[in-house]
């Protein structure tokens, strides 16, 4: 025992040397083991960094940029604005069919870039625009098959729309060639809803079985812009190509008589959906601010559109509408829900009363409300064309620029 005592004594009188030995001898132990995860671990970090210079050296160049490789990418940056042009120029074509005139003039305006001047022979060709664009608003009309009795007294047509809601511009003097360029884009937009009306109804019969009954109101411009994108992108200040002096009294007509239509017909009453807001429209009613965008190659408006169609055939009629003239882009769709069933057209008295039969067959219950926004979008004529028109129309300024 005392043994015992005596080497616990020397130990503890000894336990500093003895700690070192211990601390020693688990240095050696766990030496190994550390070093191995240490090792481990450096060489997922060396492969690491090897995999990442592999990646990069893929990318390495002896050559330095130098007039040699600055010529490169010149040449490949011509090709890539060559086939910009290119496509540019195959989408313009084809616009340029849809930009139709009254037929008086459309040989000679046609070919023209949006807001070229068109005011020769002292505004001649101004004149004849101004003459004929009732008859040419008729025409647009027209193609709605609107209903209308013929000469037997018999109801015709596929389509109850007021010819009103075909144009808002009207003359009260000679236009100037920006007005009748927006006049008529505004044309070009209608003719472009009126496009897929009629082809979505060309095969109903009548009123009954069409998937567009009611043609309401055509917005551009501030009417055209969706909620979505008012709540989103707060207060959307829209373009403008021109301006027009202001005159808050100069809107669409309104109760007191109204505009005559193109039925020949005196229509009453306010359009639905338009002066949503004070106007620019000025002394012809046409108002310039209507370009959500514009730059070099195209222009954008906002349009909306409001319906009274068959429920069944929405699906059908969007369709249509994606893929009207002009790049419809389709950015909000509401769907009106009915309580009531809505009241046939006064002249088609020979249609069953309303709710006699069921919902599936009685055309007045499965009418409802289709109200859809996006924006239109419009070429404008390629450089190289646009060239080539200035050369045609001002030759001796063309030849000046030359000289220079």
């Amino acid at each position: 025992m005392d043994k015992v005592k005596i080497g616990a004594q020397f130990v503890w009188t000894h336990r500093f040397w003895f700690s070192i030995g211990m601390v020693a001898l688990l240095a050696i132990i766990t030496y190994p083991s550390g070093s191995a995860r240490l090792l481990r671990a450096a060489e997922a970090q060396k492969k690491k960094l090897e995999g990442v210079y592999k990646d990069v050296s893929g990318f390495k160049s002896g050559v330095h940029p130098n007039p040699k490789t600055i010529a490169a990418a010149g040449t490949k940056n011509e090709e890539i604005t060559g086939d910009v042009e290119e496509m540019w120029t195959k989408l313009y074509n084809e616009q340029q069919k849809l930009m139709i005139w009254p037929a008086r003039i459309q040989q000679r305006f046609q070919e023209r870039p949006f807001g070229a001047d068109l005011s020769e022979d002292l505004g001649r060709y101004l004149i004849i625009y101004k003459d004929n664009f009732i008859d040419h608003v008729a025409d647009i009309w027209d193609m709605l098959e609107p209903l209308r009795f013929n000469e037997e007294g018999e109801v015709i047509g596929k389509v109850d729309s007021p010819g009103e809601v075909i144009s808002r511009a009207f003359w009260s003097r000679n236009p100037k060639s920006m007005e009748a360029w927006l006049a008529q884009e505004e044309l070009w937009i209608q003719l472009a809803i009126v496009k897929v009306i009629r082809e979505v109804n060309k095969n109903a019969t009548g009123w009954k079985d069409a998937a567009v009954r009611e043609l309401e109101y055509v917005g551009i411009g501030y009417d055209g812009i969706d909620s979505k994108s008012a709540v989103t992108k707060g207060d959307i200040q829209l373009q403008s190509k021109l301006e027009l002096p202001e005159n808050p009294n100069s809107g669409m007509p309104g109760d007191e008589g109204g505009m005559v239509n193109y039925g020949g017909r005196s229509t009453g009453g306010k359009v639905r959906g338009w002066g949503a807001r004070p106007s620019n429209r000025g002394n012809q009613n046409i108002d310039p601010e209507r370009y959500l965008e514009m730059n070099e190659q195209f222009r954008t408006v906002p349009v909306s559109v409001s319906m009274l169609v068959d429920q069944r055939k929405i699906p059908e009629i969007l369709a249509a509408l994606a893929n009207a003239d002009f790049h419809f882009h389709i950015n909000q769709v509401s769907v009106g829900v009915r309580a009531e069933p809505v009241e046939t057209p006064q002249a088609l008295l020979e249609i069953r009363q309303v709710g006699e039969s069921g919902v599936r067959d009685d055309a007045a219950f499965n009418s409802v409300r289709l109200q859809v926004w996006g924006v239109m979008r419009f070429y404008e004529m390629p450089p190289k064309m646009k060239e080539a028109y200035d050369a045609k129309a001002n030759p001796q300024k063309s030849l000046e620029q030359q000289d220079q």
